[in-house]
């Protein structure tokens, strides 16, 4: 289970991709120059390829993944618009960085089941019903599970604990 400082770690870093979707305008690089500052002998430019948002070509977000240095890899784990199965790709050849995984938008479900309740939002819990083909039924009961967590046990129920209520109950 992730403690208190990963999940703060994982509020902050939401909320600075949040700033940069609303007003950093968007400008898709070509996939050479991607390459070429994934390659660069300055950590700072590999660094902040976890920003850049657009989803990264599968070698370059590899590469970084693989990267020597653990600030790039952990910036690149944060990369909000890497996809699932780079995500995937990432657990497996990085299986130290599960437990930042969880905080992910894009997580694989198995990693999102570990999610606490206290940080998902109404889009990302959609998403999650969505990943387990929910009726609506049961998209019904788990909001209300949701909206029922007592504040002081948010950051310890995980969505995969109410999914587990609501489909086995």
């Amino acid at each position: 289970m992730a403690d208190d400082d990963d999940i703060e770690l994982a509020l902050i870093a939401a909320h600075d991709a949040e700033y940069r979707r609303t007003f950093v305008p968007p400008v898709p690089l070509p996939d050479d120059v991607l390459r070429a500052a994934a390659g660069s002998d300055d950590v700072s430019v590999r660094w902040q390829l976890g920003a850049y948002p657009f989803v990264l070509p599968a070698d370059v977000f590899l590469a970084l993944i693989d990267d020597p240095e653990e600030a790039v890899r952990e910036s690149t784990v944060r990369h909000w618009a890497a996809t699932t199965s780079q995500l995937e790709l990432a657990l497996a050849m990085r299986p130290e960085l599960e437990e930042q995984l969880i905080f992910h938008d894009h997580a694989p479900r198995r990693l999102m089941d570990r999610r606490p309740v206290g940080v998902a939002d109404g889009p990302l819990r959609r998403h999650y019903l969505d990943q387990h083909g929910a009726s609506e039924t049961e998209r019904g009961k788990f909001q209300s599970l949701c909206d029922d967590c007592p504040s002081e046990e948010q950051l310890t129920v995980t969505l995969g604990d109410l999914w587990e209520i609501v489909h086995t109950g």
